[in-house]
């Protein structure tokens, strides 16, 4: 359903995201605070999509080099990185592999084992 006095299209409950974000020319997160870790910057990277984020909660660290991070509240910024991704747009295989290489299960895995294993050590 579109709306034209917003511009929007409502896509409803979707249940195949990769099919959604496969679809994607780039993904923007362009939050002024308040990000955590936001999870829909790995789940786009995992499928290769170039990503623009703000130096915001963690999204810097997700994207790594592998993205651009502009300062938030800088529209002109943003429109810079949108410019420039559209010209230069980095190979789907490496965005791919930072996200498996950094986040994949394994890896979340042995760092909370870690973690676990350094909260218990009795000094």
């Amino acid at each position: 359903v579109s709306t034209q006095s917003t511009g929007f299209l409502c896509l409803g409950i979707w249940k195949d995201v990769p099919r959604l974000l496969n679809v994607l020319d780039m993904m923007v997160l362009s939050s002024a605070f308040g990000e955590g870790f936001p999870n829909v910057v790995g789940e786009a990277m995992a499928c290769g999509i170039p990503t623009i984020v703000t130096n915001v909660g963690d999204a810097a660290y997700i994207v790594g080099d592998q993205g651009l991070i502009i300062p938030p509240k800088t529209p002109e910024a943003l429109i810079q990185a949108i410019e420039s991704l559209l010209q230069h747009t980095p190979s789907k295989e490496g965005i791919r592999h930072r996200i498996l290489y950094h986040f994949g299960v394994p890896q979340m895995v042995d760092q909370t084992l870690q973690t676990l294993t350094d909260a218990c050590v009795i000094s």
